[in-house]
């Protein structure tokens, strides 16, 4: 499914399965627990909206997601645009001009991790709250609160 094609050969379509690694190699390096993004296509039907690929004359170049989690709150995540490709406007078209159109008059909810959010800041979003990753056990003293209404599980 083609979303839109630009005249300078930019086209947005449907992301597929087969392109989940892709973008997950692209992502991992901003945020090391993207690896979802192969569940969520699977529960998702392929004329779905929400997953948005890229392409610039043949190759893939950029990725969105946007998909409804409850009656007027969308998750976006894995906005991402190859390094080579930067400066040419395809973020911003696959953002902009495609992805926020599905999202509509909703609310937006992106990740919150602290490298994303000097980029998050400039596309008008602000923190809700901080994410703080890590790798194998926390260490002693890091306080385990959560926000009011949260919860935390034990894993």
């Amino acid at each position: 499914m083609v979303y839109k094609e630009y005249d300078d050969g930019f086209v947005v379509r449907r992301m597929m399965r087969e392109d989940a690694k892709i973008v997950q190699k692209w992502y991992s390096g901003l945020c090391p627990t993207s690896c979802d993004l192969d569940i969520m296509l699977a529960c998702y039907p392929d004329d779905q909206p929400g997953f948005y690929m890229g392409d610039y004359k043949g190759e893939v170049v950029a990725s969105a997601m946007r998909i409804p989690v409850c009656d007027g709150v969308f998750y976006g995540s894995y906005y991402y645009v190859d390094d080579k490709h930067r400066g040419k406007g395809f973020g911003k078209r696959i953002r902009d001009d495609i992805s926020m159109k599905h999202v509509g008059d909703n609310y937006l909810v992106v990740d919150a991790h602290a490298e994303l959010e000097e980029m998050n800041q400039r596309r008008g979003f602000t923190s809700g709250f901080k994410v703080v990753l890590y790798r194998g056990r926390a260490p002693k003293g890091v306080p385990l609160d959560v926000p009011d209404g949260g919860r935390m599980a034990k894993v």
